[in-house]
This record gives structure tokens, sequence and C-alpha cells, in this order.
């Protein structure tokens, strides 16, 4: 199979945007390390959302330009943005990320149990449950891992075998599914109910 028709299939199934993967992991791995000279967690991650870049813009891509150049393209925009936000981020000597989570985590417990809340976000896990339970099969399985039991990237591609990109790309489809179904159930509730962010870097 050629390329071109490699990427057309690709558009409907997923199993053949895995092949895509593993052909270019490794060289797009060493191209953004040799320009960025950051960690592997770090390029590990601006690996994962090129993938998912390059599967959200896969039907934009013209067949008679260099698919090649254009998912380098990628990655290399990826890399500068991240540079460029871990700058912003120095200049600013702002709390990172994951920093703020663990202290809104300890203010949360610190307050006084919510009987009233409790009842509600047991309601709303219980709706998003039965959300992750309607969307097809190929997505349910890493939507329960990531947004029920908060397994990281690379749990659930232990698990599942299946590459880290393959499951970014499964999780941002698995989470527009939730959220349109779950829209659509909002019009009878005044609860709205948050889908959990896929973010990578937990």
């Amino acid at each position: 199979m050629d390329q071109d028709e490699l990427i057309r299939r690709s558009l409907h199934d997923l199993s053949y945007f895995e092949c895509i993967i593993l052909n270019y992991r490794s060289r797009l791995y060493r191209y953004i390390r040799s320009i960025s000279g950051l960690s592997t967690e770090d390029i590990e991650e601006i690996l994962q959302e090129t993938f998912v870049k390059l599967y959200r813009h896969l039907d934009h891509y013209i067949f008679d330009k260099s698919f090649e150049s254009w998912l380098f393209r990628i990655a290399h925009n990826q890399t500068i943005d991240t540079l460029r936000r871990r700058q912003r981020f120095a200049q600013s000597h702002c709390a990172w990320p994951e920093d703020e989570a663990k202290l809104s985590h300890l203010s949360t417990e610190e307050q006084p149990p919510n009987q009233e809340q409790a009842a509600i976000e047991n309601e709303l896990n219980d709706r998003l449950k039965s959300a992750i339970e309607a969307i097809p099969a190929p997505y349910k399985e890493t939507a329960k891992m990531r947004f029920l039991e908060h397994k990281s990237y690379q749990e659930i591609s232990t698990l599942i075998d299946k590459p880290i990109g393959t499951i970014s790309v499964q999780l941002q489809r698995s989470k527009q599914l939730l959220i349109a179904r779950l829209r659509n159930e909002e019009s009878s509730t005044n609860h709205p109910v948050n889908i959990p962010q896929s973010s990578s870097s937990s």
C-alpha cells in the first residue's frame, strides 16, 4: 500500500493511522531532540501533540505535496511553541500546572464535606459513565481508563499495547463524542458535566 492510500484509509480507520505513527515516530523523536535539547518526557509530549494535530488536519492534506515535509513542519511548530511557553513560564516565575493542581487538591481536602455537593458529583459521575458506555467501542476502553480511572497516557499505552500517539488521537475523539452527547442532556438539567482534561502531563 502506498503512502497516499494509507493516508486516505487513516481518515476512516485509526488502525491505519497507527501505521503512520509507527513509520515516523522514531525520526520525529530524533528531529525534535536535535532542535530542542528537551528531556525524553517533554519530547514524548510534543510527539503526542504532533500526532493529534496531524490527525485533526489530515483531511486538509494536499496529496501532490510532500507528506513528510508537512508532518515535520507540524512537529517543528509544536516544538517551537513548547519552547516559547517554557520561556514565558520562566520569565514570569509562574507555578507549573502540576504544582497548581496539587495546591488546588490540598485546598479542596481542607474544605468541610458538603452532602448536597457530594450527591450532585455522584450524579454527574453516573452520567459521565453512562455517556462513555454509549460511545463506539474503539473509544470506550481508553475513555474509561483516562476519564474514570484517571490513568496516565503511558499506563493506558502499556495496558492496551498501543502507541501513545494513538492513545492521544483516540482520547481526543472520545472527548468530542462525550461532550456532544452530554450537551444534548444538559437542556434537561441544571448541572452540566465537565469532561476531565485529557492532557498528557499526568
